[in-house]
């Protein structure tokens, strides 16, 4: 089956992707005690379709948002407005104001949204698609659909029998020990990683040589005598370069447990999550909740911003960046 998204065609990536999910399906109905001895050539069609609704629905998402080609302009991205405007402007489907107010509750903010809170929309065009579809779509395929994620999601938490059980079903991907750390946050794997693996001479020597080549690039670059850049320009690239800031490697702060849950997961103002010995569906239940990245967003909202502390990625991955959107340079190595 063909599918063109907003950015191009994905025809074999789709159909792999059909093919995990009806996968995915199938071992579950297969494994429920309850379900499986009733699981006739009848049963096993409505299944099916139900599978497919659940594709249409994903396909409509995708097919609804920004492509990236455009995502980097800031006047497509730059939507400025309160919550009252986005939820006008998005057919009042969906009070974001109350939306917002419940993930407040649900993530214990010290702090409630009110209808004139300023936001910025990256993509109008996708929540205005999104009421569409909503409306459209029938309560059952959402209601598929939202358990199909939290299915394949906390998939994630259970215990050996689990994958014991599937790895007879299908086939046997890399073993645990392999990918095990995409199961730990990646900043405490990174705080590992730098205080085994990271000498502190190592990071003072890469802050040196960062700081050589940003003293080139100006004095050779932007106040030489160049015929490509004008006047206006070359003050403009002085400004800029004079205030872009450079993460070198790791934050300070990584090396401090205190500091690396204040900073990475902004806490407090709220309380760390409770982890219950013997309790391990529930002590994740509770660490997702409260440790999430959206959750962890949502905390840095009314604090000061500190572009010294706001590191851009972990330093376990070997990597540069350049982010435009915040003046921004990052780089990473092992």
């Amino acid at each position: 089956m063909e599918f063109t998204n907003v950015d191009g065609l994905f025809d074999n990536e789709v159909k792999a992707h059909e093919n995990n999910v009806y996968d995915f399906v199938q071992f579950f109905l297969s494994g429920s005690a309850n379900f499986s001895s009733s699981l006739n050539f009848t049963t096993k069609n409505v299944v099916i379709s139900r599978f497919k609704e659940v594709l249409a629905l994903e396909k409509l998402l995708a097919m609804a948002k920004l492509p990236e080609s455009q995502d980097q302009d800031p006047a497509v991205w730059y939507n400025k407005m309160s919550l009252e405007e986005f939820t006008n402007m998005t057919g009042n489907v969906l009070n974001y104001t109350d939306y917002l107010n419940e993930l407040a509750v649900l993530y214990k903010l010290p702090y409630r949204f009110n209808d004139t809170d300023l936001v910025i929309v990256r993509d109008i065009g996708y929540y205005q698609q999104l009421s569409k579809i909503l409306t459209e779509t029938p309560p059952l395929t959402l209601h598929n659909y939202l358990g199909y994620q939290l299915a394949r999601y906390w998939s994630l938490f259970t215990d050996n029998s689990f994958w014991d059980y599937y790895l007879e079903q299908t086939v046997p991907e890399e073993p645990f020990w392999k990918n095990c750390l995409e199961r730990v946050d990646r900043w405490v794997a990174s705080h590992l990683y730098v205080r085994q693996k990271v000498l502190p001479v190592t990071k003072e020597k890469a802050e040196e040589i960062v700081e050589e080549l940003q003293e080139v690039f100006v004095e050779e670059v932007l106040k030489k005598d160049v015929n490509w850049l004008d006047e206006q320009t070359r003050r403009k690239a002085l400004e800029k370069a004079a205030q872009t800031y450079f993460h070198v490697a790791y934050p300070d702060w990584l090396l401090h447990g205190n500091e690396l849950d204040r900073i990475a997961f902004h806490y407090p103002p709220v309380e760390l999550p409770r982890v219950v010995e013997g309790h391990y569906f529930e002590s994740s239940l509770e660490v997702t909740r409260m440790g999430n990245a959206a959750a962890a967003a949502f905390r840095k909202l009314h604090q000061p911003i500190n572009v010294a502390q706001d590191f851009p990625a972990e330093p376990f991955d070997v990597n540069g960046y350049a982010y435009h959107k915040k003046n921004v340079v990052g780089r990473t190595f092992n």
